[in-house]
């Protein structure tokens, strides 16, 4: 498993003590190591993403548009 970001790895840790499940964890095998992880936990879901070495997430609910997801561009570098 690649290294996380400590800021990555807490918030990790914190939606998984607070009930979500990682119901989806995707490593892209190109050379910048893209990953997904989603969370869920009803009615939210949360998508923790790297795009070359820029960490994000974003929020959406149940019954939201997709175009109403909240983006959040909290995590930059890889390590």
């Amino acid at each position: 498993m690649e290294e996380w970001p400590d800021s990555v790895r807490r918030l990790v840790s914190q939606l998984e003590d607070h009930g979500f499940d990682r119901v989806t964890d995707e490593t892209n095998s190109n050379v910048f190591g893209n990953r997904l992880v989603i969370f869920r936990r009803s009615p939210l879901e949360i998508r923790v993403t790297k795009d070359r070495s820029q960490w994000s997430l974003d929020v959406t609910a149940d019954g939201w548009p997709e175009a109403d997801r909240i983006y959040f561009p909290l995590f930059h570098g890889s390590g």
